[in-house]
């Protein structure tokens, strides 16, 4: 076979391994908790609007994907330290490039990891995305790492057995549901 003959299995093999491993890491993260669906504008724009944070607050997003929440929430708050935590790391691969090309995500830190291993205890708010299946987990999670005062918005669908202190209405999109964190403790 000649060199360029080499070259063209090379690159076959490496583009087959990237897609296999990056199908595998979305399929990882809705084994997890949900599969990659981006919130839309609508959402993102909601919940950067009305989630209760200071301007030097800690806001993680659990199962960031590419970050659109998080990025419309620095575009509001722009002090606010953001860490956006994910399995699937092509998603994360676009929220590092977007993060790359303006200066005003360099605040934002992107983790490649599953976010059950992550503590999250410094959080003054936690967005997520989850299917109901996983709310028990996650629900333990934020019930012995949660600060009492921490805010917690979860889209789509609400907790089983808590009211939220809020509910927030997206007309056109998925509904928010906020949170404290001392809710989880309480079970109220």
């Amino acid at each position: 076979m000649t060199t360029m003959g080499w070259a063209v299995v090379i690159i076959y093999a490496v583009t087959i391994t990237v897609v296999v491993f990056g199908l595998l890491s979305l399929a990882y993260g809705s084994h997890l908790a949900a599969p990659w669906v981006p919130s839309g504008r609508a959402e993102r724009e909601a919940i950067a609007e009305a989630l209760p944070v200071s301007e030097t607050a800690t806001v993680y997003d659990l199962g960031c994907g590419n970050g659109g929440v998080l990025f419309a929430l620095l575009d509001r708050h722009p002090g606010v330290r953001a860490v956006g935590c994910d399995v699937a790391w092509p998603p994360l691969l676009v929220a590092a490039f977007r993060r790359l090309l303006h200066r005003r995500y360099r605040g934002l830190r992107l983790v490649w990891a599953d976010y059950f291993r992550r503590q999250i205890g410094e959080a003054d708010a936690v967005l997520l995305y989850a299917l109901r299946r996983s709310y028990p987990r996650i629900m333990n999670k934020f019930s012995t790492e949660l600060r009492p005062d921490a805010w917690v918005a979860v889209e789509r669908w609400p907790f089983p057995g808590l009211v939220p202190a809020k509910t927030l209405r997206v007309p056109g999109g998925h509904d928010w549901f906020l949170y404290r964190g001392g809710q989880f403790r309480t079970g109220v």
